[in-house]
């Protein structure tokens, strides 16, 4: 492992400009205690679908579900469309809600982006990167969008992540990276917005400040392409993880690693519980999906074999963890026991990612089958 640290060393490339810093300021508007360990987790079972509706104030009528059958198999294309007009014309990769609830961002393997009101599905901005999406966030308590893709297309140079302020529709600033890195795969902020970290390929991750530019730390732990990247909700913790079935923790206070996992399957996705005790990974290949303790990094939970390239997503009131499968399928579970509370044939493909609203009553879903569907988990 090589880990190289540079508290002030500059961004190749980066020259912020006093308009960005003023877009930024312009666009700026607990802990709880942890899951307790329980008994083993309820058999996620083969059942249909509850009824599904659309957000307040849409005027998509809700449908009823599928009957129960003996496989999995996602429900007919035509019960299916509507919950979100499906504007994409290629698979979507990733969602974001944004921080005050009021807009929801998708992208698609096209590169487009497209920001939507979740209260009535209609789209309100959009924004061509001009090739694939590999990961959005949001800056915390801002309307700021952060895009993250691929460094060209063909011979067009492409900014690899860009801020993009979705409330004046503007651009406020691109990020260049070194020439070796041609794909971002994943971006996450820190709590307090300041801090970005980027994972690309080949496998380096960029921790630097988004106001001054200064990179802070430069990780070279991994041997294959880093394929999840989350921070933990206090700041103090960066979860990396990669195909080859590795997670690695870091220590943020002091840019050292704090620990190691290696699991016998790729690692598709990591969410952290907001209160910051326990973080879950989501596998590729056995479906597991696996609840590790942050101090020690032990196991405290399992979740059986699922499918292949999980993803997952914890509440934001830590009350409920989601996980979108390759099968469409989208299984909840309750915390508290661990019990599978609601299971939705939610897609006729891959699940590619999940977003939760601020006040975790929303649950928002993208697939490979072009579309963006929002559930009602009230209901």
């Amino acid at each position: 492992m090589e880990v190289k640290r540079s508290l002030r060393r500059r961004l190749t490339g980066i020259s912020l400009s006093i308009f960005f810093m003023a877009a930024v300021i312009l666009a700026c508007g607990g802990g709880s205690a942890p899951p307790p360990t329980s008994p083993p987790p309820t058999e996620v079972p083969e059942a249909a679908p509850a009824v599904v509706g659309p957000p307040p104030g849409s005027d998509v009528e809700a449908e009823p579900g599928e009957e129960a059958g003996e496989e999995p198999a996602a429900a007919p294309e035509e019960e299916q469309a509507g919950r979100i007009p499906p504007h994409h014309s290629l698979p979507v990769e990733a969602l974001a809600w944004s921080p005050d609830g009021t807009m929801l961002a998708s992208g698609d393997s096209k590169g487009m982006v497209l920001i939507w009101n979740p209260a009535t599905l209609e789209t309100i901005g959009m924004y061509d990167r001009g090739d694939g999406i590999g990961d959005l966030t949001w800056m915390p308590n801002t309307s700021i969008l952060a895009v993250a893709g691929g460094k060209a297309f063909h011979d067009i140079e492409l900014d690899p992540i860009l801020l993009w302020n979705v409330r004046v529709d503007s651009v406020v600033h691109t990020y260049n990276v070194p020439e070796k890195i041609s794909w971002i795969d994943d971006v996450s902020f820190s709590p307090d917005g300041r801090i970005v970290a980027g994972s690309g390929v080949p496998p380096v991750i960029y921790v630097f400040d988004v106001t001054t530019g200064e990179t802070w730390y430069e990780f070279e732990a991994h041997e294959d392409q880093v394929t999840a990247v989350a921070w933990s909700y206090d700041g103090t913790w960066l979860a990396t993880g990669d195909p080859d079935g590795r997670i690695i923790v870091w220590n943020m206070d002091t840019g050292e690693m704090a620990y190691e996992i290696s699991l016998e399957d790729g690692v598709q996705s990591i969410t952290w519980a907001a209160d910051t005790w326990h973080f879950a990974a989501g596998t590729d290949y056995n479906g597991e999906v696996r609840i590790y303790d942050t101090l020690t990094g032990d196991v405290v939970h399992t979740l059986p074999g699922l499918g292949t390239r999980v993803v997952v997503a914890w509440s934001p009131d830590i009350s409920k963890l989601a996980a979108g499968l390759d099968d469409g399928r989208i299984i909840v579970w309750d915390t508290a026991s661990w019990g599978v509370e609601r299971v939705e044939f939610a897609h006729s493909n891959t699940v590619t990612d999940l977003a939760w609203s601020p006040d975790s009553i929303f649950l928002a879903s993208a697939s490979e089958d072009q579309s963006v569907k929002v559930w009602d988990l009230r209901e």
